[in-house]
């Protein structure tokens, strides 16, 4: 699935003198990927939004668990992650809590990514906590699917709490797209974008596009497995009206 990516397009219509150009969006409507690994001789999973640090790790020997989860590219409730390079094959540990993070510190972990956030919470769907008590490394594992969760607390694993949040995957029907309402082409009568996160969380691509008191935004729901060969997308147009509000005025979609 394609993630984080601003689309530029620059529309030029020399006759009219027009320029329509697509404007950045924040980062809080955008999505990344959080991949998961997994060393099979500590038991430790290990998570980062990261392709370089995925790569390395794979080649340092660790399973490749693909996407763990999508998270929004920034919020405000950034997560942290310390390392402990005392325990036994090592072991890194992941908290929203800064303060949490430095107090590890203190006694002797390291911070990982010089105390910057590894990534952001934010989104849905809860990603899940357990502890095993009986680990050094590999003693906390992180996930959104509540069926691993479950497992890991009926082998003896402890808290079973939510540790932050993710995007919710894709979760559009071809009922639901169908009963969207669309307006006409300024989206006056169309559904309101807020509806559509409040439904469907953060999308996969936002793109605005601004040419004089006009603004559009283009935002894209997609989702793809290649290797059972499944690819799907809602593409919805809204357009900005008097008020600030952003009305739906078209939409197309693909495999539902």
């Amino acid at each position: 699935m394609k993630f984080n990516t601003i689309q530029v397009l620059i529309a030029s219509t020399l006759a009219l003198g027009t320029v329509a150009v697509a404007q950045e969006v924040s980062a809080a409507e955008q999505t990344t990927s959080i991949y998961r690994l997994y060393n099979k001789n500590t038991g430790e999973h290990f998570y980062t939004q990261s392709r370089t640090e995925q790569l390395n790790a794979i080649i340092a020997g660790w399973n490749n668990e693909g996407i763990g989860w999508v998270a929004p590219s920034y919020s405000n409730s950034p997560v942290y992650r310390v390392y402990n390079p005392h325990a036994k094959g090592g072991d890194h540990y992941y908290t929203r809590s800064k303060y949490e993070a430095q107090s590890l510190v203190n006694k002797g972990w390291k911070w990982d990514g010089n105390g910057k956030p590894v990534f952001y919470s934010g989104g849905k769907a809860s990603v899940y906590v357990a502890y095993n008590p009986n680990a050094q490394s590999g003693s906390h594992n992180y996930t959104p699917n509540s069926f691993e969760q479950q497992s890991l607390l009926n082998n003896g694993w402890k808290f079973g709490s939510t540790a932050w949040n993710a995007v919710t995957k894709f979760n559009w029907t071809l009922a639901q797209y169908r009963a969207l309402t669309v307006g006409d082409s300024d989206g006056k009568g169309g559904v309101n974008y807020n509806a559509i996160i409040a439904a469907h969380d953060i999308p996969s691509d936002v793109t605005i596009y601004e040419n004089g008191s006009y603004s559009s935004k283009n935002v894209l729901y997609s989702n793809s497995d290649f290797n059972s060969g499944v690819y799907q997308y809602v593409s919805l147009t809204f357009v900005k009206q008097a008020n600030g509000d952003y009305l739906l005025s078209n939409k197309s979609y693909l495999s539902l």
